[in-house]
């Protein structure tokens, strides 16, 4: 089965090396795909995978770059029996407790798309450093929080559109419990800080500010990192001790998915901790 991956960019020199990592080393580089949306950083330069080029509008489009996404999607899948698309801070991750890899697990599936369960890896100060760009990601990072809206369906073996920021699709499915998303936008406060700076420069299409797409990052910088830093978002009362083992953990929220029940933002739900069988799952940054 031959399985493509790619990914969409501007100017992601942090987040870019570990996912062609991630998912050559799950798929084979030769099936790594790459829109660069107008890069001046030099990121794209010599990466070893395919690398299209796309020119960048003074403003940028949401619904633009979800048609411009689509349609890549569909085009590869000529060649391809899936396709993946992830932003460049996504990494699906099958539990190593339920199978070999990704490649093996689409394989196995007689789905047309798969749905991930999305967790939030968040850096806890307190006690962890800065990323060590040498050392796997989950050997450094010890919390997540369920993020209902990364549960998304990100597989597909046939063409489908995506609603704005990916979070719903035209083919409908139920999130697979050892299919996991791990958003790493938070994994490490200097990085997310520069990304802050960076995405604030980017001037937003009149309907992205007139329907709130993207409206986190046009706030201030301080706020933005106080929000997702804050003890009160990664600290429950209680410490650790506190805190649900993850398996169990993964469950509820799946069954809380599949019944339709209210799931608050990934701010108010409660945080887990990575078990130790994930720790090599996703490469350094390096």
């Amino acid at each position: 089965m031959r399985i493509a991956a790619f990914t969409m960019v501007y100017n992601e020199s942090d987040s870019l090396t570990p996912w062609i990592s991630h998912y050559g080393r799950e798929l084979g580089r030769e099936n790594l795909y790459c829109i660069d949306h107008g890069s001046d950083d030099g990121s794209t330069g010599s990466l070893g995978i395919s690398v299209t080029r796309f020119p960048r509008r003074r403003d940028f489009d949401t619904a633009e770059r979800s048609f411009i996404i689509a349609n890549f999607h569909a085009s590869l899948l000529r060649n391809h029996d899936a396709v993946i698309f992830t932003d460049v801070d996504e990494f699906l991750v099958v539990d190593p407790a339920r199978s070999a890899g990704l490649r093996q697990f689409i394989a196995a599936s007689k789905a047309p798309v798969l749905r991930a369960m999305g967790l939030d890896v968040f850096h806890e100060r307190k006690v962890e450093a800065a990323l060590d760009q040498l050392r796997p990601v989950l050997q450094q990072r010890r919390r997540v929080k369920f993020a209902k809206h990364y549960c998304k369906t990100l597989v597909a073996g046939v063409p489908v559109r995506w609603g704005p920021g990916f979070h719903a699709c035209s083919v409908h499915a139920q999130p697979q419990l050892h299919l996991l998303l791990f958003h790493l936008k938070y994994a490490d406060r200097d990085i997310f800080a520069r990304a802050v700076d960076s995405r604030r420069a980017v001037s937003r299409s009149a309907t992205d500010i007139e329907k709130g797409y993207g409206y986190q990052w046009r706030m201030p910088q301080g706020a933005y990192l106080n929000l997702v830093y804050s003890d009160h978002t990664l600290w429950p009362p209680g410490g650790d001790a506190a805190l649900e083992p993850f398996d169990p953990y993964l469950a509820h929220w799946q069954q809380q998915m599949m019944e339709g029940a209210p799931i608050p933002d990934e701010w108010r739900t409660p945080p887990s901790v990575i078990p130790g069988r994930f720790a090599n799952t996703i490469p350094g940054l390096a």
